[in-house]
């Protein structure tokens, strides 16, 4: 039960830190709104205080609707508008998923594996044991509970890092900054293999999307050292 909770809290953190990504998003690009001619009663206009607020409730709605859809079609969503390379790039992408399916196995029924599960394995061609089967109780280990936490942290760090860079050019001195250093404190807390993966990330990051500063130019030779 508490191996299965850990499962649940990690990916519940990691919904947390997507509707704050999210909301960030659709407050630069408004036009990602599914219904922008949709229209508001006298008695809605008059209760807000302000064009900020209105803007606020409208984002908050669209993020709600956007985090009732499967991870994948989350991570999709924003995938495709910005570009951000996690589907194609990302080889931890297909473990994230199996790992927020369980999850939902966790929350819904135990463990105990559901028709749904397996269906959306088939359909995102995650490799699964052959003796897979409904009914079936998956557990999770110290090895599964392990590795949901660094594919979790990993693609955080990829979704944000691509994202603001994507939102936000002047920050790429800053947003630098922040990968080097990350991935330095995982070398001081001895996470060797998540550190070269978040390394290697950086090596992938595109010249035009990187700092023309110092550090800029000296992630991509750290990369290539520490890995």
């Amino acid at each position: 039960m508490f191996r299965q909770g850990i499962i649940t809290s990690i990916i519940s953190k990691f919904d947390e830190f997507q509707i704050v990504l999210f909301k960030t998003a659709y407050a630069e690009n408004s036009g990602w709104l599914q219904n922008p001619d949709k229209k508001m009663s006298y008695k809605e206009l008059l209760e807000l205080n302000s064009l900020e607020k209105l803007k606020t409730e409208i984002i908050s709605k669209e993020v709600d609707a956007l985090l009732r859809d499967s991870h994948y079609e989350q991570i999709n969503f924003i995938d495709t508008k910005l570009k951000l390379g996690i589907q194609d790039h990302f080889h931890g992408w297909l473990t994230f998923l199996e790992i927020t399916e369980r999850r939902n196995l966790f929350v819904h029924t135990g463990g105990a594996i559901s028709k749904q599960f397996i269906e959306n394995c088939n359909r995102w061609k995650i490799k699964t044991p052959e003796n897979l089967k409904e009914g079936v109780y998956l557990d999770a280990d110290d090895a599964y509970i392990s590795q949901a936490i660094d594919c979790s942290y990993e693609i955080s760090v990829r979704l944000v890092q691509a994202a603001i860079r994507r939102l936000f050019p002047r920050s790429f001195d800053e947003l630098d900054k922040l990968l080097n250093n990350k991935a330095v404190e995982l070398l001081t807390l001895k996470r060797w293999d998540l550190a070269q993966r978040i390394f290697s990330y950086a090596l992938q990051i595109p010249k035009d999307l990187r700092s023309r500063g110092e550090m800029g130019v000296l992630l991509p030779y750290q990369s290539l050292y520490c890995a």
